[in-house]
C-alpha cells in the first residue's frame, strides 16, 4: 500500500521528541519491515524518530491514490482508514499502529490501494528520501513473501491473486499452535479440501463488518482463522474482548474439533475482516487420511482439551468466557512479562494454565509476615514505578528482559506469578494497596511467606508457576520474557 498525497497542513515539526505511544509504533514500524536481518536496532530506531513528521487531519481525507507513488510510510497514531480496492470495495479497516505506503516506498511500485481517513486522524510520516538516508536500499524480500509475511490481498493485478491466497492459507496454518506439527501434504490438503466445501477460487474470503463468526449456543462445526481484522467475543451481548490479528492470526472454534460443546460466547467481525474457514469434518477427514503427518498430533492434543475443560466445568459462564483459548492467548500478550513471546510459548502456557476462581474476601495467599514491612516495600515499589513513568523512553530502564536459557538464573521452580482475570487482589493489612485485572503478580518462594493475599470481588485467578515457565524456556530457547520485580 503507497501513496497520493494531500493539500492539507501537517502539523508538529520533524525532530520534535516523539510520545511513549508514538515511540512504540514508529518502532513497530520498522521491526516489521523487510530489511535484512540487523539492519534494524535500538540506535536506527531513536535517530528514525527524529526525522519522523507529525500530521494530522480534521478532515476525511484519501490519504494514498492508487497507481500513484507514496511520498514514504505513514504510521496511524489516532483515527481509523479504509483500504479499497479499485471497484472501491472495502477490503481491510486499520486502526492505530498500523502503517501503509511501505509497499511503493521500499519496492518502488504504484500504490497498491487507495487509503482514505474517515474521521480526524493523527499519523507519522517517515519520508522516502529521509528514511533510506537513514536505513539504505536494500530489501530482504521479494514483493509476493512480502505480500504473504503481511497477509494482504493484491488489488493491483500485480501478482497472482489465486497463488497469493493459497500461500497465505498454508503460511498462516503452519504458524498455528493447532498444525504446527502438520507435514505441508496434510496442510496442502486441508487448505485444498476447504476450497472445495465452500465452492469458492480462494481458501481467504472476506468477511463483512457485523458477520457472525460463531453464534453463542450453538454447536461447534468450524474453526474460522481470522488473517487480517478484528472480531468482537461476545457473552450475552457484553463484548468480552477484542481479538485483532495484527501480531498473529485470530483463530476460534479449536474445542469444538476435539469435544462436541457449544459455542459459550458470540463472535462477531468488528470491522472487515479476512478469513479462512475449515469445517470441522473436513479438518477430521485430512486427520484420518494423514495419521502420522496430522493425526498422533491431534490425538495427544484432544486429550490436553479434555482435561483443560473439565477443570472449568465448576466456573459460571462469565469466568469460562476469560479462558476461552484465544481471549486468554489475547490476555498474556497484553501483559508486559509477555509482550514479546512467541505464540507457540503463550499457546503451550494457556492450554495447560491452571485458574482458580475465589469468592470475596478469600485468601489467594496465606502469608504471615511483617506488616508494616511488607507497606515500606510496596510504598517503595510504587515510587519507583511513578519514577520510570516520567523518564524519556530512550533512557527507560528495561525489565529483566532475559532469553529463555537465562531463565534459569532468574526464575526459580517455587516461584509463582498471579493473574487476576477478572476481579481484584487486595494486599491484607494495607490500605488501597489493590492490584487490579491483568496485572501481574510476582512472588518469589520466600515472599509467599511475607505477604497475604485476598479476594476483592470474586476473582478468577490464573496461577503460573515457576516451574511451567522454566520447562517452556527450556523448550523454546529463543523465547524472550520481561521479568516483573516481585512483589516486595
Amino acid at each position: 500500500m503507497g501513496g497520493g498525497g494531500s493539500k492539507q497542513k501537517s502539523q508538529g515539526a520533524v525532530g520534535h521528541s516523539l510520545r511513549r505511544d508514538e515511540y512504540y509504533m514508529l518502532q513497530h514500524c520498522l521491526y516489521s519491515l523487510p530489511f535484512p536481518p540487523g539492519t534494524i536496532n535500538a540506535e536506527v530506531v531513536a535517530a528514525a524518530s527524529k526525522i519522523t513528521e507529525r500530521i494530522e487531519y480534521k478532515d476525511p481525507i484519501t490519504l494514498l491514490s492508487k497507481g500513484e507513488r507514496a511520498k514514504g510510510i505513514y504510521i496511524l497514531v489516532k483515527g481509523h482508514l479504509s483500504v479499497l480496492s479499485s471497484s472501491r470495495d472495502l477490503v481491510a479497516e486499520l486502526g492505530p499502529g498500523s502503517f501503509v505506503g511501505e509497499v511503493s516506498t521500499l519496492f518502488y511500485q504504484p500504490v497498491t490501494a487507495t487509503v482514505q481517513s474517515t474521521i480526524p486522524s493523527q499519523l507519522l510520516l517517515l519520508k522516502e528520501g529521509t528514511l533510506r538516508r537513514a536505513i539504505g536500499e536494500v530489501v530482504s524480500t521479494d514483493l509476493m513473501d512480502y505480500f504473504v509475511r503481511r497477509r494482504y490481498f493484491d488489488t493491483s493485478g500485480m501478482l497472482d491473486q489465486g497463488d497469493l491466497l493459497h500461500r497465505i492459507a498454508l503460511d498462516t496454518l503452519s504458524k498455528l499452535p493447532l498444525f504446527s506439527k502438520w507435514n505441508a501434504s496434510a496442510l496442502t490438503s486441508l487448505v485444498k479440501q476447504c476450497k472445495e466445501d465452500a465452492g469458492i477460487p480462494h481458501p481467504v474470503l472476506l468477511i463483512p463488518n457485523n458477520s457472525v463468526l460463531a453464534t453463542e449456543g450453538e454447536k461447534t462445526e468450524e474453526v474460522v482463522i481470522v488473517t487480517r481484522g478484528k472480531v468482537d467475543v461476545r457473552l450475552e451481548k457484553e463484548v468480552i474482548a477484542t481479538l485483532d490479528s495484527a501480531r498473529w492470526p485470530v483463530w476460534i472454534g479449536e474445542e469444538g474439533l476435539f469435544v462436541n460443546a457449544d459455542n459459550l460466547c458470540a463472535v462477531c467481525a468488528s470491522g472487515t475482516c479476512q478469513a479462512v474457514r475449515l469445517q470441522k469434518s473436513t479438518t477430521q477427514s485430512i486427520t484420518n487420511k494423514y495419521k502420522a503427518e496430522a493425526g498422533l498430533a491431534f490425538e495427544k492434543l484432544a486429550k490436553v482439551w479434555q482435561k483443560r475443560l473439565s477443570q472449568q466445568e465448576q466456573f459460571p459462564d462469565r469466568m469460562k468466557a476469560e479462558l476461552l483459548l484465544p481471549v486468554l492467548l489475547n490476555t498474556l500478550s497484553q501483559v508486559e512479562m509477555f509482550s514479546e513471546a512467541s505464540l507457540p510459548y503463550l499457546y503451550d502456557m494457556a492450554v495447560l494454565a491452571r485458574a482458580n476462581l475465589h469468592a470475596d474476601s478469600d485468601v489467594i495467599v496465606d502469608g504471615s509476615g511483617n506488616v508494616a514491612k511488607v507497606k515500606r516495600a510496596l510504598q517503595a515499589r510504587e515510587t519507583k514505578a511513578s519514577q520510570r513513568k516520567k523518564q524519556p523512553v530512550s533512557q527507560e530502564p528495561a525489565l529483566r528482559r532475559i532469553q529463555g536459557e537465562e531463565a534459569a538464573s532468574v526464575l526459580a521452580e517455587t516461584d509463582i506469578f498471579l493473574l487476576p482475570l477478572r476481579g481484584e487482589i487486595a494486599v491484607s493489612g494495607v490500605n488501597n494497596f489493590i492490584f487490579p485485572e491483568r496485572s501481574l503478580i510476582y512472588l518469589p518462594e520466600a515472599q509467599l511467606k511475607e505477604v497475604r493475599l485476598v479476594a476483592k470481588g470474586a476473582t478468577l485467578v490464573l496461577t503460573i508457576e515457576g516451574r511451567r515457565l522454566l520447562n517452556l524456556c527450556n523448550v523454546y530457547s529463543d523465547v524472550h520474557l520481561n521479568v516483573p520485580r516481585p512483589l516486595l
